[in-house]
């Protein structure tokens, strides 16, 4: 694949295959072969991709460095500690506040 790269941007390289915009100015064609480049590579990458691992230049790896366990959803002790409090202060408040109806 990084050969692949390398030899793209060297054609389309300002001057070797060919100049767009024939009189423009040196940032503009900068600009302009860069877009070229983005553009031929987006629609060619996942092809020459797929032809070197049929081939055998690529060897496809899955999931290496990543680990197969959920990340953990606990929350820390002093969150969970005061999330308690703050419930148990609400239904506290609201029990003192509200008085039993008498019959």
């Amino acid at each position: 694949m990084f050969l692949f790269v390398a030899l793209l941007f060297f054609v389309l390289t300002p001057g070797v295959l060919l100049t767009l915009p024939r009189k423009g100015s040196k940032f503009l064609v900068a600009g302009t072969h860069a877009l070229v480049f983005a553009l031929v590579f987006t629609f060619t990458h996942k092809i020459v991709w797929e032809w070197g691992i049929r081939n055998g230049y690529i060897q496809k790896k899955v999931n290496e460095g990543m680990t197969t366990k959920p990340a953990s959803t606990t929350k820390p002790a002093a969150t969970t500690k005061h999330a308690a409090t703050t419930k148990h202060a609400a239904t506290t408040k609201h029990a003192a506040t509200t008085k039993p109806s008498s019959k």
